[in-house]
């Protein structure tokens, strides 16, 4: 029987580091997605079977990316963590991107249960 694999996507030293703390110990390899590749150093030099990918939510054609390395690294995956965190844009309204680029975010920040299931089927191919 192959080893389940779990994605915490925004892996942070808060609720990604304590999710992936969790899942390691219940015996999942669990890839780590952040922006910083020094959060993520850190945390998997702490938490055993864990492995790192710079990953940028706010790109929907980095997700291609990173779903495939993880793909090729583990095969398939049996769970997966769709956001430890999400902080709504608080900038000045001078600043904010355009109503696209918000959309873009939102999709891949809080996608519906049948993107998520989309997500799974596409990278178990």
């Amino acid at each position: 029987m192959s080893v389940p694999v779990c994605v915490i996507v925004g892996t942070g030293p808060g609720n990604g580091a304590a999710f992936a703390r969790q899942f390691s110990r219940a015996g999942y390899l669990v890839a780590l997605l952040a922006r910083s590749r020094d959060v993520l150093d850190t945390l998997v030099a702490e938490i055993a079977g864990t492995r790192a990918y710079v990953y940028d939510a706010a790109d929907p054609n980095d997700a291609v990316r990173v779903f495939d390395e993880i793909r090729r690294a583990w095969s398939r995956l049996q769970c997966r963590l769709v956001r430890t965190a999400f902080r709504p844009n608080r900038a000045p309204t001078s600043n904010r991107r355009s109503r696209t680029q918000e959309r873009r975010t939102n999709l891949c920040a809080n996608p519906s249960r049948r993107q998520k299931r989309r997500t799974v089927d596409r990278v178990n191919r």
